[in-house]
């Protein structure tokens, strides 16, 4: 909770608890300003406590299926990134 909080924080424009709105104009505008540094001290604090979290088991996935029905494509899309080949070419993967 705390992470979704500093992130949506960092992205505010709108002026955040105790800044008046020079405060909210530096830092939306520059980055600058004591709010500004507070912010990101926030999202540091609560990056690191992510990353001091216990990671959950990974699991493995298979997907099977005929040449040419999509699997990397549905992979790519799974992970909304391009991290399997995808071609028309069968056996490409």
């Amino acid at each position: 909770k705390r992470m979704q909080e500093a992130k949506e924080n960092r992205k505010s424009k709108e002026k955040l608890p105790g800044e008046d709105d020079d405060d909210a104009w530096l830092r939306v505008q520059y980055g600058i300003g004591d709010a500004a540094e507070k912010v990101e001290r926030d999202y540091e604090r609560a990056m690191a406590e992510f990353d001091e979290e216990e990671k959950q088991e990974e699991i493995k996935v298979a997907i099977i299926g005929r040449p040419n029905v999509g699997k990397s494509s549905l992979l790519n899309t799974i992970f909304g990134d391009e991290r399997s080949i995808v071609a028309d070419m069968p056996g490409t993967t």
